[in-house]
């Protein structure tokens, strides 16, 4: 199953720790204890702990459908939503996500429509009904443009690349990987950019450019290290080695190994 984008905008829960539901005036059942559950639900959720997430969220919506705060709602129900995709009630989750999206437009909360769009959309793509998944995109790409929701179309570009390449189309799945690399530099994006560049060294490499292709993914498998980020390699690699040769594709991936990001960006977007 796809992975479910529920990126937060900046500043969002930033105080996200159950510890909030301490705070005072946040005991009693009051939009205020609500956004501290809605807050400890996020926390709970980048803990892996689904239980405690539901828990908080379920608290929270309560709260909000008592009072008849729209907002928080709206953002309850989208925690509700991808915790049915974990528990793999797609149908479940859908609903739920729908019910937030209206709620956001009716508050006219682009910024959140475009996030739940993207939620949305990765859920009917899970659903296997791709013109659906396909046009839920475009619809979140069109919002970010128009009202400048650069962080989220960086998410939606990168999206509409692979399912590009997934009917081979390579070329504008390549263009829309660059488009969203782009923004990764102009945003000084270093965690997503791994995803980014991944993706366009496969479409490098199949457009014929074997060696910049090295060169980006070991760049990249360097940054995703300095991150932490456990992953393996892609099966792709060993056609790239083979196509430039052992001694070749030594060098490029040594090359690629001592290059910033921003110069594995900048190799990615010379090659344009």
């Amino acid at each position: 199953m796809r992975r479910i984008v529920t990126e937060q905008p900046p500043g969002y829960g930033a105080h996200s720790s159950p510890a909030a539901l301490a705070h005072p005036g946040a005991q009693e059942a009051t939009p205020a204890r609500a956004a501290a559950l809605v807050a400890a639900a996020g926390f709970a959720g980048r803990q892996r702990d689904p239980e405690a997430q539901r828990r908080y969220a379920e608290a929270a919506l309560a709260i909000y459908q008592s009072v008849g705060h729209k907002e928080g709602l709206a953002q309850a129900l989208r925690i509700l939503s991808s915790i049915a995709v974990v528990d793999g009630d797609l149908n479940r989750a859908e609903v739920l996500c729908m019910e937030s999206l209206t709620l956001f437009r009716e508050l006219d909360n682009r910024a959140w429509e475009a996030i739940t769009l993207i939620t949305l959309g990765h859920i009917i793509l899970a659903t296997g009904d791709r013109d659906r998944a396909f046009e839920l995109f475009i619809e979140c790409r069109r919002i970010c443009q128009e009202v400048g929701h650069q962080r989220q179309l960086l998410w939606v570009l990168n999206t509409l690349g692979r399912m590009a390449c997934d009917r081979g189309d390579v070329d504008e799945g390549h263009r829309l990987f660059v488009e969203s690399l782009t923004l990764c530099q102009t945003l000084a994006e270093r965690f997503f950019a791994t995803q980014v560049l991944t993706n366009v060294s496969s479409t490098l490499a199949i457009r014929g450019q074997a060696a910049r292709a090295a060169k980006v993914y070991a760049a990249t498998d360097m940054l995703r290290a300095g991150m932490g980020i456990d992953r393996e390699r892609d099966p792709w690699v060993a056609s790239i080695r083979e196509a430039l040769g052992e001694e070749a594709f030594s060098e490029a991936w040594a090359e690629g190994e001592r290059m910033t990001p921003e110069q594995a960006i900048d190799c990615v977007l010379r090659a344009d």
